[in-house]
């Protein structure tokens, strides 16, 4: 029904600004202003980890935000491309930033991190793709 389509993905565009907004909060606010992360989780950088975590679900929410359930199986992969390329500017833009605040850092290491979070997050809807494509 169009209509739920509607209802629910206005939802996720809230979701889904509420998320940037809390990214922009986490890369851009003072050291001093975030929780200290202990210094690693399991032998790993924490920090790397959280950047890690950080962008997993923007794929998945701007996913559910903004590609219709009705496209074609191509527009689909197009649009999945599309959302991790916008990701992957997003994530180098705010690396960019932080080394230009002089009070926080631009580590190529955290940018990996961040890639790494939204191929993770792609690739949790290709598995959803092809889980709804299966019960079908």
């Amino acid at each position: 029904d169009w209509s739920s389509d509607v209802c629910s993905s206005d939802l996720y565009i809230v979701l889904f600004c509420l998320y940037i907004l809390a990214v922009g909060v986490v890369c851009f606010a003072r050291p001093d202003e975030i929780p200290q992360l202990p210094l690693d989780w399991f032998g790993l950088s924490s920090d790397k980890i959280a950047h890690f975590l950080m962008f997993i679900p923007f794929p998945i929410l701007a996913w559910l935000a903004f590609v219709p359930e009705r496209l074609s199986k191509s527009c689909k992969s197009l649009s999945l491309i599309a959302i991790s390329v916008i990701g992957a500017v997003i994530a180098a833009a705010t690396e960019q930033i932080q080394g230009a605040l002089g009070y926080r850092l631009y580590e190529i290491k955290d940018l990996f991190a961040d890639f790494i979070g939204i191929a993770v997050g792609a690739i949790a809807i290709l598995a959803y793709i092809a889980l709804k494509t299966e019960r079908k």
